[in-house]
């Protein structure tokens, strides 16, 4: 039987997100602006022999920003799911 009275988990790993939302949104649109139409590279030291040259990579964005503003996103998913979880738990059957 549902208990609809049970509280909902803790996110705060989602509430960082949603708080970092607006201020990432923007760098997210500038990073693909000036990687996709300026055609900018984004580099990184290369290791063991070629520790003195830069070596191009292409980092995931969302990856980036989330280490940027401290948000580990694997918590991020299990807090949605702990949430979804809860919600199903709630509902009649």
């Amino acid at each position: 039987m549902p208990n609809a009275n049970k509280a909902s988990p803790a996110c705060p790993e989602c509430e960082m997100l949603a708080r970092a939302s607006d201020k990432s949104q923007v760098i997210g649109e500038f990073m693909d602006w000036l990687l996709n139409e300026q055609e900018y590279v984004l580099a990184q030291w290369g290791t063991g022999e070629m520790e003195d040259r830069l070596i191009p990579c292409h980092p995931d964005i969302q990856q980036l920003l989330a280490r940027f503003f401290g948000i580990d996103l694997d918590k991020v998913e299990q807090e949605r799911r702990a949430l979804l979880d809860a919600i199903r738990e709630k509902e009649p059957s």
